[in-house]
């Protein structure tokens, strides 16, 4: 039998805390981990013990990847078209499909495939909410950007909801930290 489990993304500094209390924590990039998370109620607590891999045989998760640009996400929650000018590729959303912890998508290799079809190699990877992922070309302005990020955590989300207060990018199959 299968446990189906939720992966919920969080950053080193929370992990840690995870750990000491023994919940299960899985490394995926720098400063991005997975905490699985059971269904219990009405909600979500995480796991005990271990993951030594993400494919390991007693864990499924029934988790759709959603990737779609940022102009069809904004008509969705609008219930119409913006009016916003597009030049070049568009930002792209990543989540599940009911948008619940699903910034974990990002480490399903279908998704990566999609978004380098999208951006090239290399793309940076804005941390919106532990829910999703808005995904842009690799601008390099990091500083700005990272600053950025900050705000928002700090103004507009719910500490529980925050994954970072930093930008990440994707370069060589890899997912890395942008500290400015």
């Amino acid at each position: 039998m299968k446990l189906k489990l939720r992966k919920k993304m969080v950053n080193d500094e929370k992990a840690i805390k995870y750990k000491k209390d023994g919940y299960a924590v899985m490394k995926v990039g720098e400063d991005l981990n997975i905490i699985y998370m059971a269904p219990m109620g009405n909600g979500w607590v995480p796991i005990f013990g271990s993951v030594e891999n993400d494919d390991a045989d007693i864990i499924t998760t029934d988790e759709v990847p959603v990737v779609r640009n940022m102009v069809d996400t904004l008509t969705e929650l609008m219930g119409e078209a913006p009016d916003i000018p597009i030049d070049g590729p568009v930002m792209t959303v990543v989540t599940n499909e009911d948008g619940f912890m699903g910034a974990s998508m990002i480490t399903k290799p279908e998704v990566q495939e999609k978004l380098k079809a999208i951006y090239g190699d290399s793309f940076l990877i804005l941390p919106s909410s532990i829910h999703e992922l808005i995904i842009i070309n690799d601008n390099e302005n990091y500083d700005e950007t990272n600053t950025m990020i900050s705000e928002i955590n700090a103004n507009v989300l719910d500490d529980r909801d925050v994954l970072a207060d930093h930008a990440y990018r994707f370069a060589d199959g890899k997912i890395t930290a942008v500290i400015s």
